[in-house]
């Protein structure tokens, strides 16, 4: 026995310390290369830009415990800027071949897809991968215009924006096909399907917590539609401005099976009204519904932020630090959740950027230059000072550290120095004009961000 479990530990060190990052596009020249090269436990990073093409849709794991992630997924910025546009051509990723999760997708957007089922993403199999911070728009399919999840596959789709999907049968962002996904923070907008404009599941039991349903759109349950024996719980969570012909937000349909639905702790439009419960179903309407404007507004990160004076504010069901909310936040000025969770989704906090005034030099970049750095002046606006700037904070396209940067008083500006190699891998597949964003800390927590263009020439 001794010696079994002393083999595991050293296969088990093995592993990990073998364990690989790959680049895309700088070491391979599409995801699934990258992908195609890995062990369990490897890293694929892919830079920010477009990817599209054969390699780049219909992404395929192949049952490896991999993750496949943007520079930085907690960087809303940087998910928007690393896309996967499948050009109408088929889906951004299939995992069919047993994958846990172990098996991340991780802050990348992904757009144009288009399949019978999943437009975005599909699981079968009983397939089961991690979908953490990604951003699916315009995504189409017959079922699941953004995921779609069958034969008992339990995704955990965690931190994302499933908007402006649609389905030509069901499910406008996600279908679920006897299937079981943990959703969790999410944002569901825009989304259309003719039933249920943002979910529908069959013969599917799931939870739903902490996520904004609005503007979905459906002739049977604008929201939500559960059938055939569904089993479906819903919390924290707000749906407000959905539309549908017959059954406003939500229809727990009887076809097939008895269905059930469970909600809790939700502002939901209507109120129980809003619910259409067909005959033998389950409508469980539990404590702390509302049924009052969520105050919806815009903030650093996007529109679904709460007034604070929303009835939405601290009205959950538990504290917020205990299911993990310290870093995450529905205040327009970016500050941390804390004591009672708030109803709905939850933006990665992130306070106000102060506007700052971005000169990078030179205007031009040669790819084949054998210059060593690259200088950025920053000069913020007149309330403030630019002694304000932590200069140790100053990041390149909020990855990049500077190599050094210092005051120049008399100028009024910060400036800031990038060495030539770190940049390279950035521009190396850009030509024309791009956008470079400078970013830091200031003295008294807040930050400030700016940008500026440059020309990439061979």
């Amino acid at each position: 026995m001794k010696s079994t479990i002393l083999g595991t530990v050293i296969l088990l060190s093995v592993s990990t310390a073998f364990a690989a990052e790959r680049r895309v596009p700088s070491q391979y020249p599409t995801i699934q290369a990258a992908i195609d090269d890995c062990s369990n436990g490897d890293v694929v990073v892919i830079l920010s830009g477009t990817y599209r093409g054969s390699g780049n849709r219909e992404i395929n794991f192949g049952g490896k415990a991999i993750t496949v992630r943007s520079r930085d997924p907690d960087n809303i910025r940087i998910v928007e800027r690393t896309v996967v546009d499948c050009e109408i051509a088929g889906r951004g990723f299939k995992f069919c071949t047993g994958e846990d999760g172990n098996s991340v997708i991780a802050g990348l957007t992904i757009v144009n897809g288009h399949s019978l089922a999943g437009g975005a993403i599909y699981c079968c199999n009983k397939s089961s991968p991690t979908i953490s911070s990604c951003v699916m728009i315009g995504n189409t399919a017959v079922v699941g215009g953004g995921v779609a999840c069958n034969d008992g596959s339990c995704p955990e789709i965690r931190n994302c924006t499933i908007s402006s999907n649609s389905a030509s049968m069901f499910g406008g962002a996600i279908y679920c096909n006897a299937g079981r996904p943990i959703i969790s923070n999410c944002i569901f907008g825009n989304n259309i399907a003719p039933a249920g404009g943002a979910i529908s599941c069959a013969a599917s039991n799931f939870v739903v917590r902490n996520c904004t349903f609005s503007d979905n759109r459906s002739a049977r349950g604008g929201g939500i539609y559960c059938y055939k024996s569904s089993d479906v719980t819903l919390e924290n969570s707000i749906l407000w401005g959905d539309e549908s012909k017959k059954t406003p937000k939500i229809l727990v349909g009887k076809s097939d099976g008895v269905s059930s639905l469970s909600v809790l702790y939700c502002d939901v439009q209507g109120g129980e009204s809003a619910a259409v419960v067909e005959e033998g179903c389950i409508l469980r309407w539990g404590k702390g519904n509302l049924d009052s404007e969520p105050m919806f507004v815009g903030g650093v990160l996007g529109d679904y932020y709460l007034d604070q004076n929303s009835p939405c504010v601290d009205a959950g069901s538990e504290l917020a630090a205990d299911l993990h909310f310290e870093e995450f936040s529905t205040r327009p000025d970016g500050l941390s959740e804390s004591g009672i969770i708030d109803m709905g989704y939850h933006y990665p906090a992130e306070a106000e950027a102060v506007a700052a005034a971005i000169d990078i030099k030179p205007d031009v970049f040669y790819l084949d230059s054998t210059a060593q750095w690259i200088t950025c002046s920053i000069e913020l606006p007149e309330d403030h000072n630019v002694g304000d700037i932590d200069s140790n904070s100053i990041v390149l396209e909020y990855i990049i550290e500077a190599d050094r940067a210092w005051t120049n008083e008399v100028r009024g500006v910060v400036a800031a120095e990038f060495t030539w190699s770190k940049m390279q891998g950035i521009i190396e597949f850009e030509r024309g004009e791009m956008v470079l964003a400078v970013s830091g800390k200031l003295m008294d927590g807040g930050v400030f961000e700016g940008a500026d263009v440059i020309r990439v020439m061979d």
